[in-house]
């Protein structure tokens, strides 16, 4: 093991020590992150890690070494510029689905509004958008369209302005969001196809920013398994309120996503801290088929899914 990685998780151990020290609310998250780090030290560890304590794992309680907001965001920053990495990657195409369906809602309009407002939950680096409207460029498309991502990180919120840069359009950063912002944007956007508005927002907030079915879009990717059991439901009667389409995209709790994150994110303990504890947050394909809604659709692969919600106009 190197150096560099030694180090990197001692520090992350004196942090989640820390906070355990000043009576942090969730102690039990805490502690599955120090025996996960503490198991990250060597692949023997590890395994034991994976066969003996792994199983007993309550996700529904887990958080993630980034949902800690620790060192002024230093993890989550180390987080966002491994995952950007990933996300650019032609292979494996992580964004693939999300990204072909995003178009796929948009090319829906037909022309039928001049433009299009499409908001991002947890907008993370905003690689999404950037591929989206590589896409739209690379088809010809003409539709005007503005973006609005929220997160509630500052490491996000800057890691998506410097990700954006390449893309040559205007991003600007909002200090709220209410119906008069949103026609200030409309306004502002009038002679460039893409604008991009970046929000630090609360997610569970939308009623108070936008009004009922304002938005064209809205969609969000492995953001859902963030939130509590008892918010996920009403978070979608949030969406609904909002928009009449919604794009849903998250992986699956399962084999396949844990020995992947073990044998491509070993030496990045921060990406592999992510990647294994969101997927034992995440729901199993049978859980999804279990609860999903007659009016979502829902689509699946070994590592994720899509579920969509689309109103039916009457």
């Amino acid at each position: 093991m190197s150096q560099a990685r030694v180090a990197q998780i001692n520090e992350i151990l004196k942090d989640l020590t820390d906070l355990k020290s000043r009576d942090f609310e969730n102690v039990y998250a805490i502690d599955e992150n120090i025996k996960f780090f503490e198991a990250l030290r060597s692949l023997p560890k590890y395994i034991k890690w994976l066969i003996k304590e792994m199983p007993k794992i309550d996700g529904s309680r887990l958080l993630e070494l980034s949902d800690f907001h620790l060192a002024n965001g230093k993890w989550e920053s180390i987080l966002q510029r491994e995952l950007l990495v990933l996300e650019k990657k032609k292979f494996p195409d992580v964004l693939r689905d999300l990204r072909k369906e995003i178009v796929k809602q948009i090319e829906s309009f037909a022309g039928a509004k001049e433009i299009l407002l499409l908001v991002s939950i947890g907008s993370g680096t905003m690689e999404i958008e950037c591929q989206v409207i590589r896409d739209l460029r690379a088809m010809g498309s003409t539709q005007k369209i503005i973006f609005v991502g929220i997160d509630n990180s500052e490491a996000s919120i800057g890691a998506a302005q410097e990700n954006l840069a390449e893309l040559h359009i205007p991003v600007t950063r909002l200090q709220g969001i209410n119906p008069q912002t949103i026609q200030n944007m409309l306004l502002a956007a009038s002679n460039d196809q893409y604008r991009v508005f970046i929000f630090n927002g609360d997610a569970l907030k939308l009623e108070e920013y936008f009004q009922s079915k304002s938005v064209d879009i809205v969609f969000h990717s492995r953001f859902k398994h963030h939130l509590p059991h008892t918010i996920k439901e009403r978070f979608d009667e949030m969406l609904i309120k909002i928009s009449n389409k919604i794009i849903e995209h998250d992986d699956l709790n399962g084999w396949f996503l844990l020995l992947f994150s073990t044998i491509f994110n070993w030496r990045k303990p921060i990406l592999m801290n992510g990647a294994v504890f969101s997927c034992l947050r995440d729901p199993s394909i049978k859980e999804l088929k279990l609860r999903v809604a007659p009016e979502w659709r829902l689509s699946a692969n070994p590592t994720g899914y899509l579920r969509t919600y689309i109103h039916a106009s009457k």
